[in-house]
C-alpha cells in the first residue's frame, strides 16, 4: 500500500488514506510519485520471482489508477528504481544485479549495476524507456 504522510516539522505526522493499495503483492516497496504533462505516475518495487520495478498511472492522485498492458520501466530484476527530472525530462534510476560466474544462465546477485533510462511518455500517457542522449552521442 501506499500512503502520504506530510509533517509541518519533522516531528509530528499525519498519514492519509492510502492512494493505492492493490492486495497483489507481497511486497510493494520504494514508492515514487511523479507527474509528467496531465498524467500521475507512481512506480514501486516488487520482490517477487520477477523482482522488477512497476509503475501505475492515474490523471488525479484520489485515481483510479491504471495498469498499462507494459507495467515496467525494465525487464526481469530492475530493482527499486527512482526518478528525477531536469525541468525538461525525466530519468529512472534502478538496480540490475549481476549474475554468478557473469553467466547468462549464473543465479541472479543482490545489488549490481545502477542502470539509468531516460522515461518518455507516449500520447496516451503510457511509459517507455530508452537510453539517455548523453549516453548515445
Amino acid at each position: 500500500m501506499t500512503a502520504l504522510a506530510t509533517s509541518p516539522d519533522l516531528e509530528d505526522w499525519q498519514v492519509s488514506e492510502p492512494f493505492w493499495a492493490p492486495d497483489i503483492y507481497y511486497t510493494h516497496e520504494c514508492p515514487d510519485l511523479f507527474r509528467m504533462g496531465d498524467w500521475w505516475y507512481l512506480a514501486y518495487s516488487t520482490f517477487s520471482e520477477r523482482s522488477v520495478t512497476h509503475y501505475r498511472m492515474s490523471r488525479s492522485l484520489a485515481g483510479p489508477w491504471l495498469a498499462p498492458a507494459n507495467d515496467t520501466f525494465d525487464g526481469r530484476a530492475y530493482y527499486a528504481a527512482k526518478t528525477a527530472g531536469d525541468g525538461q525530462r525525466r530519468y529512472v534510476f534502478g538496480w540490475l544485479p549481476t549474475r554468478s560466474g557473469e553467466k547468462d544462465d549464473g543465479d541472479w546477485n543482490w545489488g549490481g549495476n545502477l542502470v539509468v533510462h531516460e522515461i518518455v511518455q507516449s500520447a496516451d500517457g503510457t511509459l517507455d524507456v530508452r537510453p539517455p542522449d548523453s549516453i548515445v552521442r
